[in-house]
């Protein structure tokens, strides 16, 4: 199966067996990931709402970093802290634009 992104960047989907609902390939849950055991087939009815969830945004991590306040230093005093920033963590191998295509695979 051939999964392409839509403008949103991410999709769920089933595998239907030469396109019948009463033949559906399905993990066991709603937003299951890549490695997920497949289960079916069924009737989509029996498995209505699990559906595998391919992302294809970037994932944003927040890593902390040492700040120096510069106020501080005018004062005399160093000030140190932590602070927290948002990092795009370009390594997920999902990460795509819409039209993209994912070919799935059992």
């Amino acid at each position: 199966a051939v999964i392409t992104l839509g403008e949103n960047r991410w999709e769920q989907f089933q595998i239907w067996l030469d396109g019948d609902e009463k033949r559906v390939l399905h993990p066991d849950t709603l937003g299951a990931s890549r490695n997920c055991p497949v289960h079916g087939p069924e009737e989509r009815k029996e498995c209505y709402y699990s559906c595998w969830h391919l992302d294809g945004r970037p994932v944003m991590k927040h890593v902390p970093v040492q700040v120096e306040d510069a106020a501080g230093r005018e004062e005399g005093n160093e000030r140190k802290g932590c602070q927290m920033v948002e990092v795009l963590d370009e390594h997920s191998r999902d990460v795509g634009e819409p039209g993209d295509q994912y070919k799935v695979r059992l």
